[in-house]
């Protein structure tokens, strides 16, 4: 357009083209300037209120509609420029920028609306290629412009307002901030293979220092059925970098068929030592995502190895459905999805979610969760704090593996965890007959866990079985359970109605109808299975049904296999660091299969130098038994109330035992005061 090829200061301003371009045998193509060698040396180059609208058409590379190539420069501006035609190129397409190699980048107030085509590497609407020794910046930039990328085996990077960010340095403090922001521009494509976002594709060794005020508007849902490595994001495609911050971020376009996908962020991870603090607050999706290995409403996956970093998640939250990949014949059939970080592989490193919820449907093909999904490594500590979710959570059944579910968190290995202030009032259900499930978290072990002022009052639904379901927690190791209720329903077996996406075979039903279990179940109003484990000021008032039977291979009842409280299935102690108390149960307890341990409080206990259960209460409307042959442990585990006597003041006053913790609920039952 303006300056073929420049190894000189440059300044444009009020200037632009409107004659046609096209470049059949070399690369490097521009509306304004085509390129800047790497012989030149200290270039600068600012260009101010210019346009293109004119079409860009090269059979080759580096095609912008304002730069091309600029190879070697100290510094890079443009503000208030703009292209508004079609730009075609082989690789290295951007509406603005196709690539820049230099110390700074700073792009302002400046958009495309014309439409990107390109045979593959980075596609953008505004830089398509930025490799930087300091810092790029861009502020107040949008792409509303179509992005088609008609390559044989896909593009690496394609975003709306950068495809692709790298350090071209050795120094550890390049930087990039992105502002005020947004992509409302379609992207079309023939095959999946690399990182696709709204804002930025790809950023790999720097430091995101902010991103700010941007979004995502368009749909990124094309079939696809090579999901590896593909990293899908609404804000952020892949990151291998430190992010410091992300604040009021959203994506409302819909995402499917990628192996890492996220409303906000898909990808980041940082393998480095250094101090390294990760923020991302007021950000949300509600954009539909499906189809993926690992699924986020915020975050798909992160990672970070360092031993002094921490993440931070303030105030954000997803209103659309997460889906796992649920495909049997799929390279990798397991998937994740959550409604806040689908999975965290998090070494040492704390984690912190504050005032985050979920009101999507999660479902997925081993971890299912309202906030997060899979937890794995050793943090050195999460904490959850007034978060909840309201929308389904479902795990799906595909080959033989056993998976979680929960309406906070499904899983955790390590221990660590305090969960504070905290519920789920959507529906769990699972289709597996081994799974472990909970109301708040499916399966805690390790030390130093503690969940309080929390409670559940969804449903929970077994329809094939499973092996630990609580209330609360369904498995738990080394725990404390305080201050926390569940008023929601577990029932297991034929008399629930829902069907799976995904058929599973081998279900077997007895003569009677009842579910046949090969292994045996463990169901609690607040805990199903408990090893070492203190609960403290807690009540159930949800109903216990198990239309299920446990049987030898022979065909025969297995005694003992199916273990049902009011409060815990089954509580164990081996040194001494179980006990029960001040708690309640006034939940109906319906069971058909004989010679189970079933109790009003406790279903089986076995512990040794334990306190007895105190104060501890249950009522005479517990049970709805087919026959009379039960162990029932009720007389040494609790004390038999009616509900009028459970509405005494003297209740109330012995379970506070001088503090303020119970209250007298409008039922006139005492409830936890949170």
């Amino acid at each position: 357009g303006y300056v073929g090829k420049d190894s000189s200061k440059v300044q444009i301003d009020n200037s632009y083209n409107e004659g046609e371009l096209k470049n059949i045998y070399r690369n490097n193509i521009a509306g304004i300037i085509a390129q800047v060698d790497n012989n030149a040396n200290n270039v600068k180059i600012s260009i101010n209120n210019t346009y293109n609208n004119a079409p860009i058409i090269s059979e080759n590379g580096y095609a912008g509609g304002i730069l091309g190539l600029i190879e070697a420069s100290t510094e890079v501006k443009l503000n208030n420029c703009n292209n508004i035609n079609q730009i075609q190129g082989k690789y290295e397409t951007g509406g603005i920028i196709a690539k820049v190699k230099s110390n700074k980048l700073e792009v302002a107030n400046t958009y495309n609306t014309g439409e990107i085509t390109s045979g593959g590497e980075n596609i953008a609407g505004i830089i398509a290629q930025n490799t930087i020794k300091e810092n790029i910046t861009i502020d107040n930039c949008y792409n509303k412009g179509k992005i088609t990328d008609n390559s044989q085996y896909g593009a690496r990077s394609i975003a709306g307002i950068v495809a692709d960010v790298r350090s071209d340095s050795d120094n550890v403090n390049v930087t990039a901030i992105v502002k005020n922001s947004y992509n409302e521009g379609e992207f079309e494509y023939t095959k999946i293979s690399g990182r696709i976002a709204g804002i930025i594709g790809t950023a790999e060794y720097l430091n995101i220092e902010l991103i700010s005020n941007c979004y995502n508007a368009t749909n990124i849902e094309k079939d696809n059925t090579n999901h590896s490595y593909v990293y899908i994001g609404g804000i952020i495609g892949y990151n291998s970098g430190k992010i410091y911050k992300i604040e009021r971020c959203y994506n409302t376009g819909n995402i499917k068929n990628g192996n890492y996908v996220g409303g906000i962020v898909a990808y980041t991870s940082y393998s480095g030592n250094e101090e390294n603090n990760t923020l991302i607050e007021e950000c949300y999706n509600t954009g539909n995502i499906a189809d993926s290995y690992s699924v986020g409403g915020i975050v798909g996956y992160y990672y970070n190895s360092s031993n002094n970093a921490k993440l931070e998640i303030k105030k954000c939250n997803n209103t659309a459905d997460m889906k796992g990949i649920l495909d049997s014949t799929a390279s990798s059939m397991l998937s994740n999805a959550a409604g806040i970080i689908g999975t965290a592989n998090i070494g040492n490193v704390e984690m912190e979610l504050n005032e985050c919820y979920n009101k999507g449907d999660i479902s997925s093909s081993e971890y299912s969760g309202g906030i997060l999904g899979e937890i794995y490594s050793t943090p050195k500590k999460i904490k959850i704090y007034k978060c909840f979710n309201e929308g389904k959570i479902k795990r799906e059944k595909i080959g033989t593996r056993n998976g979680y579910s929960a309406g906070i968190i499904p899983y955790i290995g390590t221990g660590n965890l305090e969960i504070d202030s905290c519920y789920n009032i959507g529906k769990i259900i699972t289709f597996s007959e081994k799974d472990q499930i909970g109301g708040i978290v499916g399966s805690i072990s390790g030390k130093n866990s503690t969940i309080k002022n929390s409670y559940n009052t969804g449903e929970i639904e077994l329809p094939y079985g499973g092996e630990d379901a609580g209330g609360i927690v369904g498995y738990t190791i080394e725990a404390n359970i305080t201050n926390c209720y569940n008023t929601g329903n577990i029932k297991m077996g034929p008399i629930i109605e829902e069907k799976p996406e995904i058929e599973v075979t081998n279900v077997k039903y007895g003569s009677t109808g009842l579910l046949s279990l090969s292994s045996g179940t463990w169901m609690g109003g607040i805990l199903g299975y408990a090893n070492e484990t203190k609960v403290e000021d807690c009540y159930n008032t949800g109903n216990i049904i198990c239309k299920a039977e446990s049987l030898n291979s022979n065909g025969t009842e297995n005694p003992g296999r199916i273990l049902i409280g009011g409060l815990i299935g089954a509580l164990y102690s081996y040194n001494g660091n179980s006990y029960v108390k001040r708690c309640y149960n006034t939940a109906q307890i319906t069971i058909e299969a004989q010679q189970q341990y079933v109790a009003g409080v406790i279903g089986f206990y076995q512990w040794w130098n334990c306190d007895t259960p105190d104060t501890v209460y249950y009522t005479d409307s517990n049970y709805k038994f087919a026959s009379n042959d039960y162990n029932d442990m009720n007389t040494t585990e609790g004390r038999l109330k009616t509900i009028d006597e459970l509405k005494q003041d003297s209740i109330l006053n012995s379970l506070n035992n001088g503090r303020n913790t119970w209250k007298k609920g409008s039922n006139g039952l005492p409830t936890i005061n949170m």
